[in-house]
């Protein structure tokens, strides 16, 4: 799996902005069920978690999908907008803790 290299990766993004912004916590974008089933993993949960025990930041799992979006890859700007519009939530009124 990659998510160590993507992580190794990303890692000199994340430190640029933790140097602007402080620590903030990771929210991962939950997959669509579907979608889960058929990769049997959540890319972005894995490497917040990668990213998270790497910078010592909490992951908070906060957000719900609300209904299955069309691949962004491919779609310009104002159609990946579109395409998310509406497809995530925070759980039941959960706060991001800061």
């Amino acid at each position: 799996m990659v998510t160590v290299p993507l992580a190794v990766a990303a890692f000199p993004a994340l430190q640029e902005l933790l140097a602007v912004c402080g620590p903030l916590p990771l929210v991962p974008v939950p997959v669509h069920p579907a979608r889960l089933r058929q990769r049997g993993y959540n890319q972005a949960a894995l490497l917040a978690g990668e990213l998270g025990r790497g910078a010592g930041l909490p992951v908070v799992e906060i957000l719900e999908r609300r209904r299955a979006t069309t691949r962004q890859h491919g779609l310009g700007k104002v159609a990946r907008l579109h395409n998310l519009r509406g497809a995530f939530a925070v759980r039941g009124g959960q706060r991001v803790p800061t």
